[in-house]
C-alpha cells in the first residue's frame, strides 16, 4: 500500500470556558463528527465537532456526582450515549450521559466498600461495541484491591440487565494485574480484547484475554447472579513471550492495544528490558486467533498511550504514530503499513507540537488524535478553522491524505486536502 502524506495540519479542541489542563482522556464518535472532552481540573465534560473544532456543548459533572469525582474513562456507544464511571471517589457504577445536554441520564451499578470501577490502573478506559440487534456493550477493566482484574461485558443498552464483574451485577474475571484493551464487533457479536500484564511487574508474558458478548446476553435477569450469563464468554486466548518480541529481554510490558478492522488483527505498543536494564519498544502486529507477532517496528522513545490507543479507527491498513520524547530525543511522525509492517518517519510541519501521553489515530481522516501543547514555529502544522498559535488541550494532527473507499472499478482513490510536502515517500 502507498501511505499518502500530507502537510501536516491541526484542530484543536479547546474551550474558552475554562482551562484546558489534565484532559487525560477523550471519547471519539467518529460516526457523528464529534469528539467528547473531560476537563479533570475542574470536571467538565465538552463536546466537540471534530470536522471544524466548533464547541457545542459543556456540563460541570460535580455538580451531578459527590464532590472528588474524576473520570479517567469514557466512551461512546453506538448509538451516540457518552458512558463513564459515575463517581470514583464512591464507586457507585457506570453513568449514562445524554450528548446533547452532558447531563447523566441515569446510571448503573451498585456502590461497594472497595474499587469496582471500571478505569482500572494507569486509566484504561471503557470501550462500547455493538452486538446482534444493535444493542451497545461496555467493556472495561476493574482493579480490586488484591490486584486482580477483571474484564467483562455491560449491557447497558438493555437498562437494568446490567453485566459487571466486581459491581454485584454478573461478569466474568479475567487474568492479569494490569491491561490494555479494545473493542470490536466482529459477525453479530461484541467482542473486547484485553492485552493483560499478570504481575504488572518483571512480567515475561503478555496475556490475550477475549470477552465475546452476543445478543443473548441482554436477556440475562441481574437478580440471578452470580449465575453466569449465557451470552457472555470470557478466554484466554494465549500469550505473547517476551523473547518473541526482541530475544534479548527478559520482561515485557504494554502500553495499548488497538483492533484492525482491515484483517480483524490487533495492533500493540510493547516494551521491554534487556539483563542490562536497556529498555526497548516496539509496535507490533498480534494474531487474534493465535497470539503470534505478525510484524514488529521498533520506536525510539518511551510511550503511555494506554488510556486511549484502543480508541483508533484502522480500516484501510493504515497507521500514524506521533513520537515525541525527550530522553532520547525524537520528534516525528511514524507511518506504517498494518499489512506488512513497512514504515517510514517524517519531521515535517511538526514544530512546536508536544505530546502529553495519549493518541489514537483515525485511517480515513488520515489525523492522529493526541493530548498536545501547541507553539507555532517556523515549521509548524497549518492552523485550521481558528485554531489558536498556541494552546494545550486535545487536538487532530492531520497527517495523511483522507481515504476514499474503492469506486466502481476497483479504482482506489485518495482525496488532497493539502499538499504534500517535498522530502515526504508518496
Amino acid at each position: 500500500m502507498t501511505i499518502k502524506t500530507i502537510q501536516p495540519a491541526i484542530q484543536a479542541f479547546v474551550s474558552a470556558d475554562t482551562d484546558a489542563i489534565y484532559q487525560f482522556q477523550s471519547a471519539p464518535d467518529f460516526n457523528r463528527d464529534r469528539i467528547f472532552v473531560y476537563s479533570r481540573a475542574n470536571n467538565v465534560l465538552y463536546r466537540f465537532s471534530i470536522s471544524t473544532g466548533a464547541q457545542f456543548a459543556f456540563n460541570a459533572l460535580v455538580s451531578q456526582s459527590p464532590a472528588g469525582a474524576e473520570l479517567y474513562s469514557t466512551c461512546v456507544d453506538n448509538q451516540g450515549f457518552v458512558y463513564a464511571p459515575y463517581d470514583v471517589s464512591n464507586f457507585t457504577g457506570i453513568s449514562k450521559i445524554d450528548p446533547e445536554t452532558l447531563k447523566i441520564s441515569t446510571w448503573f451499578g451498585t456502590s461497594s466498600s472497595f474499587d469496582n470501577t471500571p478505569n482500572g490502573y494507569p486509566g484504561v478506559p471503557l470501550f462500547c461495541s455493538p452486538s446482534a440487534g444493535d444493542i451497545p456493550f461496555i467493556y472495561g477493566l476493574s482493579t480490586i484491591p488484591i490486584g486482580i482484574d477483571a474484564i467483562s461485558g455491560y449491557a447497558v443498552g438493555s437498562g437494568p440487565s446490567f453485566l459487571g464483574a466486581n459491581f454485584g451485577m454478573g461478569g466474568l474475571a479475567g487474568p492479569g494485574a494490569n491491561g490494555s484493551i479494545c473493542a470490536a464487533q466482529i459477525g453479530n457479536t461484541g467482542v473486547a480484547f484485553a492485552l493483560l500484564e499478570p504481575s504488572f511487574v518483571n512480567d515475561t508474558n503478555l496475556i490475550l484475554n477475549t470477552c465475546v458478548v452476543t445478543r443473548q446476553a441482554a436477556l440475562y435477569d441481574p437478580t440471578t447472579w452470580p449465575t453466569p450469563n449465557a451470552g457472555v464468554t470470557n478466554s484466554t486466548t494465549g500469550m505473547i513471550h517476551c523473547t518473541t518480541v526482541d530475544p534479548t529481554w527478559i520482561d515485557i510490558g504494554q502500553n495499548g492495544v488497538l483492533y484492525d478492522e482491515s484483517d480483524g488483527n490487533l495492533i500493540a505498543v510493547v516494551f521491554g528490558e534487556d539483563a542490562s536494564s536497556d529498555i526497548k519498544t516496539y509496535i507490533i502486529k498480534i494474531n487474534r486467533q493465535t497470539c503470534a507477532v505478525m510484524w514488529k517496528v521498533q520506536i525510539v522513545g518511551e510511550t503511555d498511550d494506554i488510556a486511549c490507543f484502543g480508541f483508533s479507527s484502522i480500516k484501510n491498513g493504515r497507521l500514524a504514530y506521533f513520537l515525541d520524547s525527550a530522553v532520547p530525543s525524537v520528534h516525528e511522525i511514524l507511518f506504517i503499513d498494518t499489512a506488512t509492517g513497512d514504515s517510514f518517519t517524517s519531521t515535517v510541519g511538526i514544530d512546536g507540537v508536544t505530546t502529553l501521553g495519549a493518541q489514537y489515530f483515525n485511517d480515513t481522516l488520515g489525523a492522529i488524535f493526541a493530548y498536545v501543547t501547541f507553539n507555532q514555529g517556523a515549521d509548524s502544522p497549518v492552523l485550521l478553522n481558528g485554531t489558536p498559535a498556541n494552546f494545550s488541550g486535545w487536538a487532530a494532527l492531520y497527517v495523511m491524505e483522507r481515504y476514499n473507499p474503492f469506486v466502481p472499478g476497483g479504482r482506489q482513490t485518495y482525496t488532497k486536502i493539502w499538499g504534500a510536502p517535498a522530502g515526504i515517500p508518496a
